[in-house]
């Protein structure tokens, strides 16, 4: 199992950071990530994809809403933006964080880089970020991709929480 790791910043915000190995090229990768029917799929949500670099990355998935701008689209190198919600009750500070997804071709697949900055708590987001990338690596292997909840309930106690002193 590919874990992911969480570092924590003197000025009180964490980075989570996945690695994981997928055995295709970096173009089915790309797409997966930057097509919005397809990033829907496997990320369970409903994707808008503006792909340039100030286009509007936009996912609606249950009681969330993430927007922001794309600040980086290297195709097929490295895609980022900006991963913002407004407060909800399951998140009532909202959250302002950047996401970058790294490809680097690697044993004839990708080697795939996942880091979310900006955080100022891990709950749910460690453990679902686990999930998505089990779900990313189904979708491009063709397979059934693993039910969310279930997946999360296996992995959630992997990952301790941690929130931000007085954040």
């Amino acid at each position: 199992m590919q874990m992911g790791t969480v570092d924590t910043t003197a000025d009180g915000y964490a980075t989570l950071t996945f690695k994981r190995f997928l055995p295709h090229a970096t173009d089915v990768v790309w797409r997966a990530l930057t097509d919005p029917e397809q990033f829907g799929k496997w990320y369970n949500a409903t994707a808008e994809i503006d792909p340039k670099v100030g286009g509007i990355f936009t996912v609606h998935s249950g009681p969330f809403t993430w927007q922001g701008p794309i600040t980086v689209l290297d195709q097929p190198k490295q895609f980022q933006y900006e991963h913002n919600h407004e407060p909800v009750p399951e998140m009532p500070g909202g959250a302002q964080t950047v996401v970058t997804w790294t490809l680097e071709p690697k044993d004839n697949g990708t080697e795939l880089t996942f880091t979310q900055s900006g955080l100022t708590s891990t709950a749910g987001v460690a453990p679902g970020t686990h999930v998505i990338l089990d779900r990313l690596a189904a979708f491009v292997d063709d397979k059934e991709l693993p039910d969310f909840g279930s997946r999360f309930g296996e992995v959630e106690h992997l990952y301790p929480l941690w929130v931000a002193p007085g954040k």
